[in-house]
């Protein structure tokens, strides 16, 4: 089995978490990061307040990967950039995270480590919203939608 990276971003938890239970389903060892992009904490329209939310919830989520035995790994960085970086480091050949599809930046930040991330690792974006990308058709959509919703 593979070693697999879950890259927290907004959800700075682990019970309900799709893109964490895909890698421990699917992987020996799974390796939670996360990463403080400049790009979101020196915005203008990132408060105080965002922050300080942010470095309580991560507080908590390292104590509660800390009960299980797991460190989380903080980096401070251009996202891309340090996800290969922690692929070579650890020989993580797989990278889970919830997509992100409401955010431009976030899916050009999505996008960035798909196109970077090359032969290392692939990518597993875990739809998580029940907002659905990708074909565009609308037809059976109610239907996914309600599945997605009761998952």
């Amino acid at each position: 089995k593979s070693i697999a990276i879950v890259w927290h971003r907004r959800d700075l938890r682990i019970h309900d978490h799709r893109a964490l239970a895909a890698a421990l389903d699917s992987c020996a060892r799974v390796i939670p990061v996360f990463i403080l992009d400049d790009r979101i904490l020196k915005h203008p329209l990132t408060s105080m307040d965002r922050v300080r939310y942010m470095f309580e919830s991560l507080s908590d989520l390292r104590d509660a990967y800390a009960r299980r035995n797991c460190d989380l790994i903080l980096r401070h960085g251009v996202p891309h950039e340090e996800l290969v970086r922690i692929c070579r480091e650890t020989g993580a050949t797989r990278i889970y995270f919830h997509e992100d599809t409401d955010r431009k930046y976030g899916r050009e930040r999505d996008d960035a480590l798909a196109e970077r991330i090359g032969s290392i690792a692939e990518c597993f974006p875990i739809g998580d919203n029940g907002v659905f990308t990708g074909n565009g058709s609308r037809i059976g959509w109610p239907g996914r939608w309600e599945k997605r919703m009761r998952e």
